[in-house]
């Protein structure tokens, strides 16, 4: 090791393109704008020299050092983290899956998906088989057709039931008092009662003096002309 400031330097003897290789991956680790998938593969295969010179080189200190050494760190100026390593790494040993996988990305989530983790996780969730018990989230204008064809399967099915009710449907055993026809209605009653005769006249006799009582009321609330 050669003391540097405050810092021990480790010799992990890299080649002159290793170092160069290395230390531009370092620099677009730490940029903010990447282009994701080429640059998080350059970073993988930067870790991964990194890490096969530190353990080459036989030194006692942490391999975080060395990344720190090189400026892979975090936030906090700390060595990079283990999960974004982790996510380097299954990566980098998939890369041809992956890269086909990636062209298969629209623009949009490319564009969000910037780091190594989030690439990682949305890939290996890509691979997972469907839950045949998951329902896809509907979209709004899904949503509102779905809608639609519900309020249209009810207006169908009121309908339907409407003209039922009024005798289209060729039932003359059944009515209702508000929406079917008196034609209907009469008869209906008829068929019920066809065999029993009397009871048909008496509805009539009942209906009639039903009707006369109605207009003599409505007679009496009219006011008078005067002569």
């Amino acid at each position: 090791m050669v003391e540097i400031g405050n810092r021990n330097w480790m010799e992990l003897n890299l080649s002159p393109e290793e170092d160069a290789f290395v230390r531009t991956a370092a620099e677009m680790y730490k940029a903010t704008h990447l282009d994701p998938i080429d640059s998080v593969f350059k970073i993988a295969e930067a870790v991964a020299i990194l890490q096969r010179r530190h353990y080459a080189s036989g030194i006692q200190g942490a391999f975080a050092d060395a990344l720190v050494q090189y400026g892979f760190t975090n936030r906090n100026d700390g060595p990079m983290d283990k999960h974004v390593r982790y996510a380097l790494s299954e990566l980098r040993k998939s890369e041809g899956e992956v890269r086909a996988w990636w062209r298969t990305v629209d623009a949009r989530r490319r564009r969000t998906w910037k780091s190594a983790v989030a690439i990682h996780r949305h890939w290996k969730r890509s691979q997972e088989p469907p839950d045949p018990t998951r329902q896809r989230r509907q979209t709004p204008l899904e949503a509102e057709r779905a809608t639609n064809v519900t309020l249209q399967e009810a207006l169908n099915s009121a309908n339907a039931e409407i003209a039922r009710l009024r005798g289209a449907d060729g039932d003359a055993t059944r009515f209702d008092l508000e929406l079917s026809s008196t034609e209907h209605i009469g008869r209906a009653i008829v068929d019920a009662w066809r065999e029993r005769p009397s009871r048909i006249e008496a509805l009539v006799k009942t209906l009639s003096a039903e009707v006369k009582e109605i207009r003599r009321l409505m007679r009496a609330a009219r006011p008078r002309r005067e002569r």
